[in-house]
C-alpha cells in the first residue's frame, strides 16, 4: 500500500508519457491536502426504471497531508474544514477516435474531524488531534457519508452545493444554524436542505436510499450497448482554504482519479464497480486520456485556480480528421463561458458536437445551474461554442469547477498548432490555449519550407520516399506538427512543450517558459515565481506583485500602497459596550472606532408567534443621527443625541469615525429574541466571501421590561419582570425628560416605525405589557434570494 502510494502520488503527466519522481515526507510548505486513496465506488440509491434511471453514488476518499503544517478541521458552523466531491467519467472510442467525458458529478461534503493515520506512507508521527490533519497523517470519509443531511442527522458531513464554496480560495459560505427542514434537523447556509424534498424514513430521518445530491450517473451512461467498451474512471478531490493562505500553489495537486469496472444491474437495479488497477494520486481525470495534449488555462497565476484544455486528433482516412477537446475546470472560480478554434477559409467543417455533464435538478436554497447545451457557430475564421454570459444568466450551464465539457468536429484538413480562445465566464476576459486547429486546404507545409510536414518528419511515411529535405524536421511532443510550427513564444527555437526542463525553467508548473510570464516589476524574475517563492508579495492573489499596484489608483483608493482588497482581515466582533443594557426593540451594537464595516443580522430564536424570522439575514442600513429628546427626531444642537439605523436587503457602509455605538431598531428586531450579529470589511469587494468577524450573540428583553431601576445613571438593566414602579414609571420619566429617565432606545416600546419619538403611546403600551398584553406586531419580510 505505501510503496504503491508513494509512485502513484507522485505520477505527473508530460504530453502523453508518464513519468515518476521521488519525493521525501512533508514535501510542501505549509497544509497540502492531496487526496491519496479512492477506495469503493458504492451505489447508496437509485431512481426510475432499471436501465433508464439515475444512480446515487458515494466514493470513499482519503485525503494526506503532504505539508509542514496542520490542516484545520472546524465543525460547521465554523467554515475552516475541507471539502470532498466526486465525479465520473467514460473513455470510449466513437467512430475511431477516443473521447473522455465526464458522466456524473456530486454537490460537496463537509468534514468534520480526522483520525490521523498513516494511509498515504508519508510518516504520520504520533497522529493528531481530531479537529485537524497533522502533517504526514491521513484521514478517510466512507461512501455512505455522501448523505445529504450528514450521518444521523447531525452536523457531521452535510452536502452542500458547489456553489457554497469557493474552489481556489476555499472560503465556505459563513452562517448559523438555520434549523430544521427537508428532512434535516439541522442546516447552515452552505449546506441548507430546507424545503428539499428528501423522503423521510420511520425515524423522521432523510431516507438514505434518496439520490439527492450525491454522485449522479444516468443508467444510460453506463450501457455496455449504447457505449460498448467503455472504460469508466472514478475522480475525487478536496478543497480547504488553509492551503490558499500559504499563498504557494497547494491546491494543484487535491485530485485523483481510479478506473473501476461495472457489473450490473440485477434484478433490483443494483450495480457494483470494482476497482481496475491502483489510485492515480495527484492527477485529475483528464490524465486518463491516452495520447492527448494538455494545456492549462490559468487567468491570474496564483490568483484563481487552473483549468485544462485536453485535446486529440485523429485521421480517419479518407481525407478527414476528427478534432475532439475536452475542458476541465479544476478549480477556477471565475468559470470558462466559450472556446473559439481557428479555422482557415476554405475548410470544411462538419460533424460537430458538444457534451457537458448533467447539473442537479433544481433545489430550493441553491443556485441551480441550467443545462441547456452550448450554441455552436462557424464563422468569422473560427468554431466557437459559447453558453449566455454571465451579466444575462448568472446560472447558465458554464464550465464551474469540478466539471469537463467537451467539443468536437470533424475538418477536411489535417493538424496545425494554433492558439485557441477560451472566454471566462465571470468576467470579459479571454485567454490564449495551445491546441492544435485544421490546417488551410493544400496547406501541408507549415513552416512554408517547401516540404511537406509529414515527409519532414518521416522519409518512410506514405508518398515520402526521395522527397528532398525528408526526415529533417523533429517532433518533440508527438503531436505530429514539425516543433518549428508550434509554439515558441520566448523565440528560441524549442517548442514551448519540449523547452521546459530543458533549456526554460517553469517555476508555476503552468506550461509556460518562465520567461514568458509576466514580469511586472521588471526585474527580470516573473511575479508568478516571486510570488510562489516568497521573494515577491501578492496579497490579493490577483497573479500581480503589490509593489506593481499603483497608488492612488483604482485597485488602492486610499493611496497605502497596499490594494484595497488586502484590506480584508477581520473585523472586531460587533459586540454590545460593555455594561451597556439590552433592550426591548433595538439592538445595541459597537464598532472600531476609525474602521469602515458592513453589519449582517441574522435571527436565531424568537419568542412564540415570530418564527418565520429565524434564520433570515439583514444588512445594517440607513444609519442616521436623532435627538435624545423625547419629542424631537432631528438633532438639537446642544443636545445629545444618538446614532439609529434599521435593516435591508443591501449592506450600508457603516464608518465608525466620530462614534462607537449604533441602535438597530426594525420590524426584525422582536422583544425576546437572539440575534447573530457579524462584521465585514467595508474594503472588500462585495462579491469576494470576505473574513467575518466572529460573530456576537445579542438578545433583547421581554415586552415592556426596560429597566430594573432608575436610582442611578444609567438606569439599570432589565431584570425579566414588567412592574409599574420601574419599567411604566421609567417610560413615562422619559416621556417628561425627566433627568433619571432611560434612554430613548429603551423606553421607545411603540412597534411603530419609524416615530423615534416618546410619547404616551408608549406608557400606554407600557400598561399592557405589565397586564401581560403579548408582543403582536408586523414583523419584516425577509429579503429574496435576489436580494
Amino acid at each position: 500500500m505505501t510503496a504503491r502510494y508513494r509512485a502513484e502520488a507522485q505520477c505527473l503527466r508530460v504530453g502523453a508519457v508518464l513519468v515518476f519522481l521521488a519525493s521525501s515526507s512533508y514535501a510542501q510548505v505549509g497544509p497540502d491536502v492531496v487526496t491519496g486513496h479512492l477506495y469503493v465506488l458504492q451505489q447508496l440509491a437509485r431512481e426510475g426504471t432499471i436501465g433508464s434511471g439515475t444512480l446515487g453514488l458515494g466514493l470513499y476518499t482519503t485525503s494526506c497531508n503532504d505539508g509542514d503544517l496542520t490542516i484545520p478541521i472546524d465543525l460547521l458552523p465554523e467554515t475552516n474544514h475541507p471539502a470532498m466531491f466526486g465525479n465520473m467519467h467514460r473513455l470510449e472510442t466513437v467512430g475511431g477516435a477516443t473521447r473522455l467525458e465526464q458522466i456524473g458529478q456530486s454537490w460537496f461534503k463537509h468534514s468534520f474531524g480526522s483520525n490521523n493515520l498513516d494511509e498515504c506512507g508519508f510518516g504520520c508521527p504520533n497522529g493528531g488531534f481530531f479537529n485537524e490533519v497533522a502533517p504526514g497523517c491521513s484521514d478517510t470519509y466512507a461512501a455512505i457519508q455522501f448523505d445529504a443531511c450528514g450521518l444521523g442527522g447531525s452536523t457531521q458531513g452535510l452536502l452542500g452545493p458547489r456553489s457554497a464554496i469557493h474552489p481556489y480560495t476555499g472560503a465556505i459560505i459563513p452562517g448559523p444554524n438555520l434549523g430544521s427542514g427537508g428532512g434535516c434537523p439541522i442546516n447552515f447556509p452552505a449546506a441548507n436542505h430546507t424545503n428539499h424534498n428528501h423522503p423521510i424514513n420511520q425515524f423522521g430521518l432523510v431516507d438514505n436510499t434518496d439520490i439527492s445530491h450525491r454522485l449522479q450517473v444516468p443508467e444510460a451512461d453506463l450501457s455496455p450497448i449504447l457505449h460498448p467498451g467503455g472504460r469508466y474512471f472514478q475522480e475525487g478531490g478536496y478543497i480547504t482554504g488553509s492551503e490558499y493562505l500559504q499563498g504557494n500553489g497547494n491546491q494543484y495537486n487535491n485530485y485523483a482519479y481510479r478506473e473501476v469496472g461495472i457489473v450490473g444491474p440485477d434484478g433490483t437495479g443494483f450495480y457494483e464497480f470494482p476497482n481496475l488497477g491502483g489510485t492515480f494520486a495527484e492527477s485529475s481525470a483528464m490524465d486518463a486520456w491516452p495520447g492527448a495534449g494538455q494545456t492549462i488555462l490559468e487567468h491570474a497565476p496564483l490568483g484563481d485556480g487552473r483549468g485544462i484544455l485536453g485535446y486529440q486528433v485523429t485521421d480517419l482516412g479518407g481525407g478527414t480528421w476528427h478534432y475532439e477537446y475536452a475542458m476541465q475546470n479544476l478549480h477556477n472560480d471565475a468559470s470558462f463561458g466559450s472556446i473559439s478554434i481557428p479555422v482557415p477559409s476554405g475548410v470544411t467543417i462538419t460533424n460537430i458536437g458538444f457534451h457537458a455533464p448533467l447539473n442537479h435538478t433544481p433545489e430550493p436554497d441553491a443556485d441551480n445551474y441550467d443545462n441547456i447545451p452550448w450554441a455552436a457557430t462557424v464563422a468569422g475564421g473560427a468554431i466557437s461554442w459559447s453558453t449566455e454570459s454571465f451579466s444575462v444568466n448568472p446560472m447558465a450551464n458554464a464550465v464551474r469547477w469540478g466539471t469537463l465539457y467537451n467539443f468536437r468536429f470533424d475538418a477536411d484538413t489535417p493538424p496545425q498548432g494554433v492558439f485557441a480562445t477560451v472566454g471566462m465566464f465571470k468576467m470579459p476576459l479571454s485567454i490564449p490555449a495551445a491546441t492544435l486547429g485544421p490546417q488551410a486546404p493544400g496547406q501541408s507545409d507549415c513552416n512554408n519550407n517547401g516540404i511537406n510536414d509529414t515527409c519532414e518528419l518521416d522519409c518512410n511515411a506514405a508518398g515520402c520516399s526521395g522527397v528532398k529535405g525528408c526526415g529533417t524536421a523533429t517532433d518533440c511532443d508527438g503531436t505530429g506538427v514539425p516543433d518549428d510550427c508550434e509554439i515558441d513564444c520566448n523565440g528560441n527555437g524549442i517548442h514551448d512543450g519540449c523547452d521546459i526542463g530543458t533549456v526554460s525553467a517553469d517555476c508555476t508548473g503552468n506550461g509556460i517558459p518562465d520567461e514568458c510570464e509576466a514580469d511586472c516589476d521588471e526585474d527580470g524574475l516573473p511575479d508568478s515565481c516571486e510570488i510562489k517563492n516568497g521573494t515577491g508579495e501578492d496579497c490579493n492573489g490577483d497573479g500581480l506583485l503589490d509593489n506593481c499596484t499603483v497608488v492612488g489608483g483604482p485597485d488602492d483608493l486610499n493611496g497605502n500602497g497596499t490594494p484595497d482588497v488586502c484590506e480584508c482581515a477581520a473585523p472586531a466582533a460587533p459586540e454590545p459596550p460593555a455594561g451597556s443594557a439590552i433592550r426591548t426593540r433595538y439592538l445595541l451594537i459597537s464598532g472600531a472606532l476609525g474602521t469602515i464595516t458592513r453589519i449582517q443580522v441574522t435571527v436565531l430564536s424568537t419568542p412564540p408567534g415570530y418564527s418565520q424570522l429565524i434564520g433570515n439575514s439583514w444588512w445594517v442600513t440607513g444609519l442616521r443621527e436623532t435627538s435624545e429628546d423625547s419629542g424631537n427626531v432631528d438633532p438639537v444642537e446642544g443636545e445629545p443625541t444618538f446614532k439609529v439605523a434599521t435593516l435591508g436587503c443591501d449592506p450600508d457602509n457603516i464608518n465608525w469615525f466620530d462614534f462607537e455605538t449604533i441602535e438597530v431598531a426594525d420590524p426584525a428586531i422582536v422583544p425576546g429574541a437572539t440575534y447573530q450579529v457579524v462584521a465585514f470589511t467595508a474594503s472588500c469587494p462585495p462579491n469576494q466571501v470576505a473574513a467575518p468577524s466572529v460573530s456576537a450573540t445579542i438578545s433583547t428583553s421581554i415586552w415592556g421590561d426596560i429597566v430594573k431601576d432608575c436610582t442611578g445613571v444609567p438606569c439599570g438593566p432589565p431584570d425579566g419582570s414588567v412592574d409599574v414602579t420601574t419599567d411604566v414609571t421609567g417610560i413615562l420619566d422619559k416621556f417628561k425628560n425627566a433627568p433619571n429617565a432611560p434612554s430613548k432606545a429603551r423606553a421607545d416600546i411603540e412597534p411603530a416605525w419609524p416615530d423615534l419619538l416618546i410619547n404616551i403611546t408608549d406608557v400606554t403600551f407600557g400598561l399592557n405589557a405589565f397586564m401581560s398584553d403579548p408582543y403582536s406586531f408586523e414583523t419584516a419580510t425577509p429579503c429574496s434570494a435576489s436580494d
